[in-house]
């Protein structure tokens, strides 16, 4: 399989210098300013052929998670994640500083990482992060915590409910550091005789390992278990409530299901018969980002159109078309509020704090489908992004500069 030199360490140390500081000004371009490298020489001497798929992307199975990043902004830490191409139950992970991109740790996770979504089809790693201490991951059989100086790795819970739920699958995971606790976001069918999926929140609590779950009346699903082009469901966590957008109740066999958002008080968020708001929206969901910080909620729909929601009134404040079907991807620079989208149209730049709908900035010599998280470059105007999808993802990320 031939490959190009690493191109992350040339922009790394040869670019600093042209960096641009976030801003939240109007976009004026979008400078193609390298690529990074999935399956690459650091990767390959840490790791040795187990990581190597030794075919050509695109068209290998091994093309649609290998080499794919987890960003870690708090600790510093790009990750570029590989699952075995043996099929073992193992995970190798090559460490990257965030800002230079160089090297600095490879370690090995003994559990088969799960996706946002079905593994060919998701878009991007189950994760959830403790600051800068520690991220949670989701592996095949287990919920583990990674300390993000160490690297060591410890078990924290099954990854699966299992007291009458066995069918129920994990679409995501989110950390509440004010209880040190772990909600996970599970949906599924659970048997023949239930005839529809159901939708549960759980608790893990991190000190005592005690769970509890409960069925969200509001949710028949969430898109990282019951569609294919997604990424992991996240909740956002307030003071007093929970936020989660899901697929609702509407819909049935032959007519899809409309996009909620609900709230649950904190207080009963855990009782069967808890209070829950909703608000629904239109057209099936794909997936979701969340502004802990502002409270917005960012929802993917499968008709192109993202939109974005506020959880202080529990109401749209905008929609837009950003594609011209559900074969896309998103991200969100923190630092700007950007949200960034490949899709049909180009790789599109918008507001996302803005409280009217914006106006993208697109570049559609881009055009082309997305499906995979778009990262940002903490510190600069720079987002890595994978274009296409499942197996015909390329074998380098572009790296485009986003210029004020």
């Amino acid at each position: 399989m031939a490959r190009r030199a690493i191109a992350s360490l040339v922009l790394g140390l040869s670019l600093l210098a042209t960096l641009h500081v976030p801003s939240a000004q109007a976009v004026t371009a979008v400078n193609l300013v390298g690529t990074l490298d999935r399956v690459n020489t650091d990767a390959l001497f840490a790791f040795g052929s187990i990581i190597d798929p030794a075919t050509s992307f695109p068209g290998n199975p091994y093309a649609a998670t290998a080499g794919t990043l987890l960003p870690l902004p708090a600790a510093g830490q790009l990750w570029q994640v590989y699952p075995h191409v043996d099929d073992s139950p193992n995970t190798a992970v090559l460490v990257r500083d965030d800002a230079t991109l160089t090297t600095v740790a490879s370690f090995t996770i003994a559990e088969r990482l799960r996706r946002g979504g079905r593994a060919a089809w998701g878009g991007e790693w189950m994760h959830a992060v403790d600051g800068g201490t520690r991220v949670f991951l989701v592996g095949d059989t287990s919920i583990v915590s990674v300390d993000l100086a160490t690297f060591a790795v410890t078990t924290v819970a099954n990854a699966d409910i299992v007291d009458g739920f066995q069918a129920i699958g994990l679409a995501g995971i989110t950390y509440d550091g004010a209880v040190n606790a772990l909600y996970a976001l599970h949906s599924g069918v659970p048997s023949l005789a239930a005839g529809h999926a159901v939708s549960l929140i759980r608790r893990i609590d991190l000190m005592t390992g005690a769970s509890i779950h409960r069925v969200v009346r509001s949710c028949r699903g969430f898109p990282a278990v019951d569609s294919s082009l997604t990424m992991a469901a996240s909740l956002l966590v307030g003071a007093s409530d929970l936020y989660l957008a899901c697929n609702g109740v509407n819909g049935g066999m032959i007519s899809p299901p409309d996009q909620a958002v609900v709230r649950l008080p904190l207080a009963t968020a855990f009782d069967p018969a808890g209070a829950e708001q909703a608000v629904t929206g239109t057209g099936p969901l794909e997936g979701a980002i969340v502004d802990q910080s502002s409270g917005r909620m960012f929802l993917a729909g499968a008709d192109g159109r993202l939109s974005a929601f506020d959880t202080a009134p529990m109401a749209y404040a905008w929609s837009i078309p950003v594609a011209t079907s559900a074969v896309y991807g998103i991200g969100r620079n923190a630092a700007t509020g950007e949200i960034y989208f490949q899709s049909s149209l180009g790789f599109g730049v918008l507001d996302g704090t803005s409280p009217t709908a914006p106006t993208p900035f697109v570049l559609t010599s881009a055009a082309g489908p997305g499906q995979e998280r778009i990262v940002s470059q903490p510190g600069t105007d720079r987002a890595f992004v994978l274009p296409d999808w499942s197996t015909w993802k390329p074998a380098a990320y572009t790296i485009y500069e986003i210029v004020p």
